[in-house]
């Protein structure tokens, strides 16, 4: 009689057993078809789930760990949760401080003129006004004639010849 009741625990363990692996590969197959169907189908989130989640009532609790899940970015920053926790900040080395040097060009040819007399030179007639979407992005007519006019201007003595004679005395100098 014992041994009775033995065997037919043992044979309601395993009963058991096998229907928890079969819950448990019916719940992992419907998680998978999930997926691939909010992955591959141009239909919304959320009719998808509602869909999923009638087919099987037991998969309520499923559907909000899949949406848990899809609520997490490749950083593993969640999105919607109430208890936030970021990883701590690294505090960066401090290094020498930058100084600011300005940066000396070397023309080679007269200097431009400056904005008040590009004004009263009237170069400013020769350029386009600015609208609103140039003004919101910087553009303003005068600097674009200052660049015009710096540009022109740049290198207008350059002689080959003697810069390469300046060089190679300067760089004669330093040794």
């Amino acid at each position: 009689m014992l041994e009775e009741e033995e065997a037919q625990r043992r044979e309601k363990r395993q009963q058991l057993i096998e229907e928890e692996r079969k819950e448990k590969a019916a719940k992992r197959k419907h998680k998978e078809d999930l997926i691939d169907e909010l992955m591959f189908s141009d239909l919304p989130a959320g009719c998808i789930l509602a869909a999923h989640s009638a087919k099987l009532p037991s998969a309520g609790g499923d559907a909000v760990a899949v949406l848990a899940v899809a609520t997490t970015f490749s950083s593993g920053i969640r999105v919607g949760m109430s208890n936030r926790s970021f990883p701590p900040v690294t505090q960066a080395s401090e290094g020498e401080p930058y100084i600011h040097s300005r940066l000396q060009i070397e023309y080679l040819g007269p200097t431009a003129p400056t904005s008040p007399e590009i004004r009263e030179r009237g170069y400013l007639k020769c350029v386009r006004r600015e609208d609103e979407k140039d003004r919101a992005g910087g553009y303003t007519f005068a600097l674009a004639c200052r660049r015009a006019l710096q540009e022109a201007m740049f290198a207008l003595y350059f002689a080959p010849q003697l810069h390469e004679l300046e060089q190679e005395d300067s760089y004669m100098d330093e040794s």
